[in-house]
């Protein structure tokens, strides 16, 4: 494994757990930094992965409850 790669797998794990408990700072920092390295591109790309599966763990949610909400149009008073 490259030196390069092993960086950019070092910045990704790094931005994926500082996305997840210290999103604000994770924020900051990767904005912060306006060169292109391995290991911050990784950390970019970290932060970048864990915020897709967090929206698509709330989608799961809502779709979740919206198949266990049952048809209540009966329960109305017309």
């Amino acid at each position: 494994m490259k030196t390069d790669n092993k960086r950019f797998i070092a910045g990704f794990n790094g931005g994926y757990l500082m996305a997840k408990y210290c999103s604000d700072l994770a924020a900051l920092l990767a904005n912060s930094v306006k060169q292109s390295l391995e290991y911050l591109d990784g950390f970019r790309e970290g932060i970048s992965v864990y915020e897709q599966e967090r929206q698509q763990e709330y989608l799961n949610e809502i779709e979740q409850l919206r198949a266990d909400n049952d048809d209540r149009s009966e329960d109305l008073e017309i």
